[in-house]
């Protein structure tokens, strides 16, 4: 089985890049990344996630071999979401069910439901401000402060 040096110098044949370019993307010594290659140096965990991202391989297979070396990219822009956001497969799939849909939409139906859209967000966001100033406002100091001005601002509505 190759080692950890032997599939870093794979990994960067496969890439067309050489131990110098890789050396300026992480901010290291050619000597180092030389020495990684080799085996005299045992890259850190961070260093090892750094040439990863950079070469766009997989950390698995790099630190052991197993799977395949270059990783899967996304197919989507809804896959680069959920990665990007740690979204959870159900609201993945939500988002790619809607994006779909949108796309098939023509451009007056677009427009229509993007404008319920941001009436539907405008309001969402008052009431979670308005939520927020309610509580706020019992979290003061003082209960004589905030029991009243609650109490005269739900009186007034």
């Amino acid at each position: 089985m190759k080692s950890l040096g032997n599939r870093i110098v794979q990994a960067l044949d496969s890439c067309g890049w050489n131990q110098k370019r890789l050396a300026n993307e992480l901010h290291v010594t050619p000597g180092a990344i030389s020495g990684f290659c080799t085996g005299k140096f045992e890259p850190s965990n961070r260093t090892i996630s750094d040439i990863c991202d950079a070469l766009d391989i997989n950390e698995e297979w790099l630190r052991t071999g197993e799977g395949e070396m270059i990783r899967e990219t996304p197919r989507t822009i809804v896959d680069e979401l959920a990665k990007a956001y740690n979204l959870t497969p159900a609201v993945t799939k939500l988002l790619d069910v809607l994006a779909q849909a949108f796309v098939e939409l023509d451009e007056e139906q677009a427009d229509r439901i993007m404008e319920r859209l941001k009436i539907a967000l405008a309001a969402s966001d008052a009431a979670r401000l308005d939520a927020q100033a309610v509580r706020a406002a019992m979290n003061e100091e003082g209960p004589d402060e905030s029991g009243p001005e609650v109490k005269e601002r739900s009186q007034a509505e």
